[in-house]
């Protein structure tokens, strides 16, 4: 009986052994699967390879930008499986299925979403055919500058063919981390625009964020303000280039974009024009109110809950402007954000801990980008622009509705004794400038077009009205 024993253990930790192996030679592979994160759907990829017997993994999400993120080999407890990917704060917890095809599980960043991966031989391709592909027919160029401040900018100049002195633009990106061709879920939006106009005899710069792809400095650390010296500093480029007219260069700028875009006009005299796409007309704390708000009615949120969540907001917005010291200020952000944790429904296999809750909204809350647009109001630079300005606005734009925005934007340039505005609100058009059926980010990634045509024909139209005539 004791030798029957000893051996029972033994193949039992045989089967064991040889059940842990299987699993990890099951891991090597691409992995992909896609995530509901606040309403936008993302693509994730997790690579997972052999190196020297040891696995290696990297985390990719194409939709937000071309860079994977290391992480940790991979934890293994039987079919329980857990990647760490520390340089952007997530995890992944999932059980292996007995085919080895499937892990099914949560995604942790400050919150649990819901994810599963499938193993494939391949990431599925979007289909995006509005992408520009070469051959092209003009001239296009890496470029660098340095922005006040000292960091060097990196970005990609197309100059149309035949002689100059061009007139040109140059592409500012919306809110968050963004490279040269504004990136986001598969679609490339300035590249699509950069090409439209400098095919029309429009040279067009497009650069990286700062601290994004190839433009050096801080991402995190900056705010509008600074984002406005990265402008300034492209428009001053273009101006002292004598490849380029000096009297007609200008900006367009997409959604914060279109916030930059006047405060550089109304500072530099260099800059002979504006379109604003999506550009707010109104205080970020009115916008990311309504935001919200929509957002959370087209994805089914009740009425009650929205007032509810919108009183909160309000508080917490009310707590970082609050009179007293910094450490107040916090403390009274931590109250309030407690009492939101305790909202969530404790059988909510998504609830993040307490602790996980308050860090990460926390951390966007306090952060110097969202503090200074959260105040910073539009208005008084508006009335500072006399230069022509082409107001572009999406009908189911929910992140900067036209309703809201595009009348505050009129009244100020009229202010100013503006004669030069032109404004389009583009019917069924959602923040992206696709053509949509409610507006919501969840839309974004399943719509093919990147830019719709009635957009593209619009800004076409004003730009041979108003900057490709001859310059006086």
């Amino acid at each position: 009986m004791r030798g029957r024993s000893a051996l029972a253990l033994f193949l039992v930790a045989l089967t064991s052994l040889a059940s842990a192996q299987t699993v990890e030679d099951s891991l090597v592979g691409i992995w992909f699967g896609k995530v509901n994160a606040s309403g936008t759907v993302l693509r994730i990829v997790v690579k997972i390879t052999r190196d020297a017997g040891k696995l290696k993994v990297i985390l990719e999400s194409p939709d937000q930008t071309p860079a994977g993120f290391p992480g940790a080999a991979p934890k293994i407890s039987g079919q329980e499986v857990t990647i760490g990917v520390p340089a952007v704060g997530a995890s992944f917890s999932g059980t292996l299925s007995k085919d080895g095809k499937t892990l099914t599980g949560f995604l942790s960043q400050g919150g649990n979403r819901p994810l599963t991966l499938a193993k494939v031989d391949a990431v599925p391709e979007l289909r995006r055919p509005q992408t520009p592909k070469p051959p092209f027919p003009y001239q296009s160029e890496e470029t660098t500058f340095a922005s006040r401040g000292g960091p060097v900018l990196s970005g990609t100049i197309t100059i149309p063919a035949g002689k100059g002195p061009f007139p040109a633009a140059i592409l500012v990106s919306g809110s968050g981390p963004q490279d040269r061709d504004e990136l986001l879920m598969g679609h490339r939006p300035f590249a699509v625009l950069a090409d439209f106009l400098t095919r029309r005899g429009v040279a067009v710069l497009r650069y990286d964020d700062r601290g994004t792809a190839k433009s050096k400095g801080s991402f995190a650390a900056a705010t509008v303000f600074e984002f406005a010296d990265d402008a300034q500093a492209a428009v001053r480029k273009l101006a002292a280039d004598p490849r380029f007219d000096a009297k007609r260069i200008g900006i367009i700028g997409h959604s914060e974009g279109g916030l930059i875009g006047p405060i550089v006009a109304a500072r530099e005299p260099a800059v002979g024009f504006i379109v604003m796409m999506a550009g707010p007309g109104v205080s970020g704390e009115e916008i990311i109110l309504l935001q919200a708000a929509r957002i959370a009615k087209v994805s089914g949120t009740t009425e009650a809950e929205i007032r509810a969540n919108t009183r909160m907001s309000e508080q917490i917005y009310a707590a970082l402007r609050a009179e007293g010291t910094e450490a107040e200020r916090i403390a009274k952000v931590d109250a309030l954000l407690s009492e939101v944790w305790r909202g969530i429904d404790p059988k909510n296999p998504a609830r993040p801990t307490e602790s996980a809750f308050l860090a990460i909204r926390k951390a966007q809350l306090l952060s110097p980008w969202f503090r200074a647009f959260l105040k910073y109001d539009p208005r008084p630079n508006l009335r500072k622009v006399t230069v022509p300005v082409l107001v572009l606005n999406g009908t189911t734009d929910l992140q900067v509705d036209a309703e809201q925005n595009v009348p505050e934007v009129v009244k100020a340039l009229k202010a100013a004794g503006n004669k030069a505005v032109t404004v389009k609100r583009l019917r069924n058009l959602n923040h992206l400038f696709q053509k949509s059926k409610t507006g919501d980010p969840s839309e974004y990634s399943e719509i093919e077009t990147t830019l719709d045509p009635s957009l593209l024909k619009a800004i076409g139209d004003w730009f041979n009205k108003v900057v490709l005539r001859p310059t006086k």
